[in-house]
């Protein structure tokens, strides 16, 4: 049997295997020994790999959080009318909305909250056949425009703020309903609100959109024009004052002839006339609220916009009576809505007349003062007129009137209760011989804070007073 021939060479490699054997026993056993010792000394364990993983790299920063904005609006402020394809809100109307920012990676964070990061607000109706909108911060007449809302925490997660829109305008007319080819489309108003942190922040942004129907403006004018400028549409209205208030009597009944017109910022292609009714009603800024209406309302003819009949209003209070009109809608295309210019001021007076009853002595005496009793009444109701008397220009043949007219206290029993007496005296300055008599007169006028309408003696209520 032969035996195979070894070479020098595998004895070398033999050898170095079994270095290599042993050194790796050794390293393992000085670990296992390492670790025992970092055991021993500080009561935590070891790994006992060989190559750890490396620490993480500097400058890493938080993970940053998606977010998820919503905007919703009041439901009882919307509408749902047939044929439409998006719900429907008013115009001149404060719809309240409010804005919602979560993380949708951690429900208990407050975006926008710590550091703050508004929500910002838009609309698509800015101006001309887009419609007129804008975002308040509350509703009311001190409400003013916001391009912002300001984020609070939601208890429990995400955060939150509320926001007023209002729509001033629609606009154009989009068309005809797929639904109802007899309708035509309200102009849209698409809301906006976006959260948008800044680079770097702890949340992604987000945003989202709301998109409504607005109904057209639709407005009460009482305003027009005439040859003599503008004037109310009201009668009997005395025109006493220029500032387009109307001055009527008291116990006399106003007749008003109010027209309901659009009054959206583009024009109706094709018209569609606003249809509905107008109520006539005092308004809480009135000093005074003594009045009927024998006809306060009416449905008025969608051509003309006008009532059948005009409405009426008796006071029975004089005083600073202020009057509002509002028109209630019955067509789908247009806002209840109010007077276009107002509230409006009706001046309530009572009705006077003023005469020179007697002069004494009778006739007079060139030189001498004659006593003069001017009587003042009250045509409206049993109240003694306050004011001022004052006497109207003398007659060519001279004389004049001396001091005031000194108004007499009531008597006890007056028989006269709507009367007032004041007397004056008058110095004739030439005889009137055989010729005729020197013809009197004189004015008055109510107090500022009295209503009591300017009269005077007029043409036939002179008093003649003859003088030797």
């Amino acid at each position: 049997m032969s035996r195979r021939h070894r070479s020098r060479a595998q004895g070398y490699v033999e050898f170095g295997l079994g270095l290599a054997v042993v050194a790796l026993i050794a390293v393992v056993g000085l670990d296992q020994l390492r670790g025992a010792v970092y055991t021993y000394f500080t009561g935590e364990a070891m790994s006992n790999s060989l190559n750890p993983p490396p620490p993480p790299p500097a400058g890493a920063g938080p993970v940053t959080d998606h977010t998820k904005t919503t905007l919703t609006c009041q439901p009882s402020q919307i509408m749902t009318l047939p044929g439409y394809d998006l719900p429907v809100i008013d115009s001149n109307e404060f719809v309240k909305c409010t804005i919602n920012v979560l993380d949708t990676d951690d429900s208990t964070k407050h975006p926008g909250v710590s550091p703050p990061v508004s929500a910002t607000l838009g609309t698509s109706a800015t101006s001309g056949t887009n419609g007129d909108g804008a975002f308040y911060k509350t509703s009311g007449s001190t409400a003013s425009v916001e391009t912002s809302c300001a984020l609070s925490a939601i208890p429990g997660g995400g955060s939150t703020c509320d926001v007023y829109y209002m729509a001033t305008a629609s606009g154009a007319f989009e068309g005809t309903s797929p639904n109802s080819p007899f309708l035509y489309l309200l102009k849209r108003h698409q809301l906006d609100a976006t959260f948008s942190p800044p680079a770097g922040a702890a949340w992604y942004g987000s945003g989202t959109s709301l998109t409504f129907r607005v109904k057209r403006v639709a407005q009460v004018e009482l305003v027009f024009g005439t040859a003599f400028g503008p004037r109310v549409r009201c009668n009997p209205d005395l025109g006493f004052d220029p500032n387009l208030d109307v001055d009527g009597l008291l116990n006399a009944t106003l007749d008003c002839d109010p027209e309901v017109n659009d009054h959206d910022n583009t024009p109706l292609a094709p018209r569609q006339e606003p249809t509905g009714t107008i109520t006539w009603n005092i308004s809480p800024l009135s000093s005074v609220a003594g009045g009927s209406f024998p006809r306060q309302s009416c449905t008025f003819d969608p051509v003309t916009g006008r009532c059948p009949s005009q409405l009426q209003y008796t006071p029975t209070q004089p005083g600073d009576h202020r009057f509002v009109m509002s028109f209630h809608a019955t067509d789908y295309y247009h806002s209840d809505f109010g007077l276009r210019t107002g509230p409006f001021r009706l001046n309530v007076w009572d009705q006077t007349t003023t005469w020179i009853e007697s002069c004494s002595p009778f006739p007079g005496t060139v030189g001498a003062p004659s006593t003069c009793v001017v009587k003042i009444k009250n045509n409206s109701e049993n109240v003694k007129p306050q004011g001022t008397v004052t006497p109207m220009p003398p007659p060519p043949s001279g004389g004049s009137f001396t001091g005031a007219c000194t108004f007499l206290a009531p008597p006890p029993l007056d028989p006269a209760p709507d009367t007032s007496e004041c007397h004056i005296q008058y110095v004739p300055a030439m005889s009137t011989g055989a010729g005729p008599p020197q013809r009197l007169k004189v004015q008055f006028a109510g107090l500022n804070n009295w209503w009591f309408t300017d009269s005077d003696t007029g043409t036939g209520g002179y008093y003649d007073l003859a003088v030797t």
